[in-house]
């Protein structure tokens, strides 16, 4: 529900209800079979206040949860019947200023998550061909900061940029004060784009990621995997319900590598192309 409060306020009330049931039946872990059953109902509260022209201030808070997947059910240590529901709550506090040519977003935010899902190496093992299982993790919080700020130079060149800040850290259990694996402190991407006649625009990008522990490194043991930054180049053409987006990803042909984790590297292409076509029918 939205709806005014008083003049320049408003107020977001609402809720959602889900429910799960799992039939579960693997060789090694459930031969018999297993039902697994749950249901989340959590909140949601949101203010803006709107004290001139261009203005707007706003606060947050909104409860989550996220059901296991079953083959995250089916992968645990021995013994492990079912993982719990990851729960828990974010708040957002923060400011926007718009005009017709600028625009400036700062936002803090936090999230708290209680048994949040993920792949433990150090848990007894699941298989005896993979070390480590899925596993609820103790409590974990992200604490950042974003801006994001909006330039439009003329009506047809626009410039776009984001930043982040995430310290995100375990709040409890074998890995308190820990930095969360896989998660990295910064992350950067500027934008520009120019509007050509006839519903075609073509944009350039850099996309940069700070450094983070490899995934499954919540002890922080292991020497950190290394930040990245890449330029990709693209054209989107729309007219009518046609729409047609072609790209040049990692542009200058870079080699890095987005995804890793405690058991392997998983290089990221080097230079690529993308050509997608749609069409919406009226």
């Amino acid at each position: 529900m939205v709806g005014p409060i008083a003049a320049r306020w408003n107020v977001t009330v609402g809720s959602r209800y889900a429910e799960v049931e799992n039939r579960l039946t693997e060789t090694t872990a459930f031969p018999a079979g297993v039902v697994l059953k749950d249901d989340q109902l959590v909140g949601e509260l949101g203010v803006v206040f709107q004290p001139a022209p261009g203005w707007r201030f706003f606060a947050r808070r909104d409860g989550n949860f996220r059901f296991a997947k079953v083959d995250e059910q089916t992968f645990t240590s021995p013994g492990v019947i079912g993982l719990d529901t990851q729960t828990g709550a974010s708040w957002e506090l923060g400011a926007e200023w718009r005009t017709l040519t600028h625009s400036l977003r700062v936002t803090a935010y936090r999230l708290a998550l209680s048994d949040e899902i993920g792949f433990d190496p150090a848990a007894p093992p699941a298989s005896i061909f993979i070390p480590g299982a899925n596993a609820n993790f103790s409590d974990t919080v992200r604490d950042g900061v974003s801006i994001e700020a909006g330039w439009s130079l003329s009506s047809w060149l626009h410039f776009q940029g984001a930043y982040t800040f995430t310290d995100a850290r375990f709040e409890s259990g074998v890995f308190d004060g820990k930095q969360i694996s896989g998660v990295s402190e910064h992350l950067l991407s500027i934008n520009a784009s120019v509007e050509m006649l006839g519903g075609l625009t073509s944009y350039l990008e850099l996309q940069a990621t700070g450094d983070q522990f490899l995934s499954g490194d919540n002890a922080n043991a292991l020497a950190k995997q290394s930040g990245f930054s890449v330029v990709n180049l693209g054209v989107n053409y729309a007219v009518g319900g046609l729409s047609v987006s072609a790209q040049v990803r990692n542009l200058f042909d870079k080699e890095y590598v987005e995804v890793a984790n405690t058991g392997g590297i998983f290089p990221s292409p080097e230079r690529n192309f993308l050509l997608s076509i749609g069409y919406a029918i009226p």
